[in-house]
């Protein structure tokens, strides 16, 4: 076995990872915004028209119109605009995002090698130690 050298830091990471979206966002909308409004707005448009008013919650009408029309003059539309149509019209989004999440969880669960369902041997030395320790922590 090599020796590997420690990382140092690493707690920079998630500051690194959110540094990146934050400009890859601002790219994405400063150099493609129409392109982002329009297939966002389409997008939503198509999911409204493949869901049956059933599901869609009230005025689905109103909401593919509005996307439409955002999508038509997606060169006018401000930020502000399209955080206001992103604001009436997505919450159709929101159960497929639970019954993703649902199946995430499950499908994690369900992993042989998730650390709460997997089963562990305990070594014969130093279990009495760890127990006598615990015991006395919890008294």
């Amino acid at each position: 076995m090599q020796n590997q050298p420690q990382r140092k830091g690493g707690g920079d990471d998630g500051l690194m990872i959110i540094g990146a979206l934050l400009i890859m966002i601002t790219v994405m909308w400063f150099g493609f915004r129409d392109y982002v409004i329009y297939g966002v707005c389409r997008l939503l448009y198509w999911i409204y028209g493949v869901l049956p008013d059933a599901i869609t919650p009230g005025n689905a009408a109103e909401r593919r119109d509005m996307l439409l029309s955002a999508a038509r003059y997606n060169h006018q539309v401000s930020l502000w605009d399209f955080i206001s149509v992103m604001n009436d019209t997505a919450s159709v989004l929101f159960p497929l995002f639970i019954l993703i999440i649902g199946l995430f969880v499950w499908v994690i669960s369900r992993n042989p090698y998730y650390r709460l369902t997997r089963k562990r041997g305990l070594r014969a030395n130093g279990t009495k130690t760890y127990a006598k320790k615990l015991i006395h922590c919890l008294n």
